[in-house]
């Protein structure tokens, strides 16, 4: 993990703070959330309601199709109308068939890295193509430029050329790339290159924020990223609080805070709820041998 330390004025910052799997330290104040405003609705007229993060990959493997057909009726159910899943190691297709199956809901897919842009596209074009109508948003790219992995430039020049590609190919919808919200602030041609800015905003790991507080951490970060995004749609790919792996200061990481948490974030969010997706809809313990047990639970249907 490469962390730097961000001088940010603009916040009057005063407290660090350190963010998930690809997490930056940064300064922070607490800003004023931005005004309530109607919730939102698609282009065909369904209305939209918060956002889950959904991982295809299982501890066995990628998830069967009857797995994820009965999970995402479980998700639907508890009143999600998004669903965000990741990169091209399962086919993703499945979850956008079993989407399908549940008129306005929509999926949110995409890339995790941009090494092997052309190749990957085109596979994940492969696995959506028939379901272009109920894909929202494409991400190029998650938390690159935070985790030292590629600069802006060079990301904001892949969404570029992955749009064309995709437009090309039928699609019409939202081409982004995602980042945590510090590397955002340092970097506004991300938002600047995206059809609008994908942050992901994490309280757990500030370390002065307590669950109770974790809706109106994420508000405060959501406004600071709307103050470099030129006027765009800022949204929050992800946010949400782990259960497991040790506690970050004033974040106690146990089922009840997260339960907390995860409360204050929908109740921060109750107006505009279409900003926000909840990470994640069940623990990944298979990423505990990976990246710690910390990053395994997250899930706030458990495993």
């Amino acid at each position: 993990m490469k962390t730097t330390l961000l001088s940010l004025l603009a916040l009057g910052a005063s407290t660090v703070s350190a963010f998930p799997s690809t997490m930056i330290g940064h300064k922070h104040q607490h800003l004023h959330a931005p005004a309530k405003r109607a919730a939102s609705s698609w282009s065909d007229g369904n209305s939209r309601s918060y956002g889950i993060a959904y991982d295809l990959m299982g501890d066995s493997g990628c998830r069967p199709a009857s797995q994820v057909q009965s999970e995402v009726g479980e998700l639907v159910g508890q009143g999600y109308t998004q669903i965000r899943t990741y990169d091209i190691g399962c086919d993703v297709g499945v979850l956008a068939n079993a989407i399908s199956q549940h008129p306005g809901v929509k999926l949110f897919a995409g890339l995790n890295t941009i090494a092997n842009l052309q190749g990957d596209l085109q596979k994940l074009i492969g696995f959506l193509q028939p379901y272009f109508w109920l894909v929202e948003t494409i991400n190029i790219g998650n938390e690159l430029v935070n985790a030292g992995i590629s600069d802006a430039g060079s990301v904001a020049a892949a969404v570029g050329t992955a749009r064309g590609i995709l437009q090309a190919a039928g699609y019409t919808g939202n081409v982004v790339t995602v980042d945590t919200f510090v590397a955002h602030l340092a970097n506004p041609g991300l938002c600047a290159a995206s059809d609008y800015c994908a942050a992901n905003i994490y309280a757990f790991f500030d370390g002065n924020v307590g669950s109770g507080d974790a809706g109106g951490f994420v508000q405060r970060m959501k406004s600071a990223v709307a103050g470099i995004a030129g006027g765009k749609e800022v949204r929050v790919t992800e946010s949400g609080w782990s259960s497991c792996g040790g506690n970050i200061g004033a974040a106690i990481a146990d089922p009840t805070n997260k339960a907390a948490a995860i409360a204050s974030i929908k109740g921060a969010f109750a107006q505009d709820q279409s900003d926000v997706f909840i990470f994640q809809a069940f623990d990944a313990t298979y990423k505990a041998a990976i990246s710690g047990a910390r990053e395994a639970c997250f899930g706030v249907n458990g495993s």
